[in-house]
């Protein structure tokens, strides 16, 4: 899996995180790998909301990459979440995945 990662994104805040694999090539072994890591981190006791896979094959050197494409982001979701909710002071706010990880 190591092999394949380009960078390890973790958002969130103390309640809840989203978690990004930033990869340079996406195949079904390790998306299977990927599968197995998301299932044993939503066990830890710290909240993961959201953990998708992001394909970069241009292995930029941001965290996702230097222009986004015009088109849809190329996330692949491994959990049931897409949003990640954080509260502050009393207010509650949802981010949609493409929000979290902005350019």
């Amino acid at each position: 899996m190591a092999a394949h990662l380009n960078n390890l994104i973790i958002r969130g805040s103390y309640t809840e995180r989203a978690v990004i694999f930033n990869v340079y090539t996406l195949n079904g072994l390790l998306v299977r790998k990927l599968k197995l890591l998301a299932y044993n981190l939503q066990k830890l006791p710290v909240p993961i909301s959201v953990i998708s896979i992001y394909l970069d094959p241009g292995r930029s050197d941001y965290c996702l990459e230097e222009a986004q494409p015009s088109d849809n982001l190329k996330f692949k979701k491994l959990s049931c979440k897409t949003d990640l909710t954080v509260s502050h002071k009393g207010f509650r706010y949802s981010y949609h995945l493409a929000f979290i990880f902005p350019d």
